[in-house]
């Protein structure tokens, strides 16, 4: 990802700077397992794809808050490095039991809830492995 955009800003400095030029260029689909199958860390599966899609998409509340708010964003997860964001960090997959606030913040702390209520809206949902 970063590859595809760090340098659209005119400076390659390691950082997306230009999400609107980003999104422009950057497509997970153009990195599809073949097949949509998983088959491993190069590539992400149809399922995989889906999910990313979904976390990527503005959602609408289905009612309209003070100051005329009605949606939220998209979760900016295509901006960073990596793909790991907040969900993952590169740590553990598996979070502590109970929770360890500086070692699991990411994972478990936001990551899970997240995953449970926002996007998915199913508490049985878990976040608890990482996005390949």
């Amino acid at each position: 990802m970063r590859e595809a955009c760090d340098g659209l800003d005119g400076v390659v400095d390691g950082v997306v700077s230009s999400v609107g030029a980003c999104d422009r260029a950057f497509h997970v689909e153009d990195y599809r397992c073949g097949g949509g199958v998983d088959s491993g860390d190069g590539c992400f599966s149809d399922a995989q794809i889906a999910a990313l899609n979904t976390m990527n998409a503005r959602t609408a509340l289905g009612a309209v808050l003070q100051g005329g708010v009605d949606g939220f964003a998209r979760w900016p997860i295509f901006e960073g490095a990596t793909l790991a964001g907040l969900f993952g960090g590169g740590k553990s997959a598996q979070p502590h039991r109970p929770a360890k606030a500086f070692e699991d913040f990411e994972l478990y702390v936001l990551a899970d809830p997240a995953v449970r209520y926002f996007i998915a809206q199913d508490p049985a949902a878990t976040a608890c492995k990482q996005i390949r």
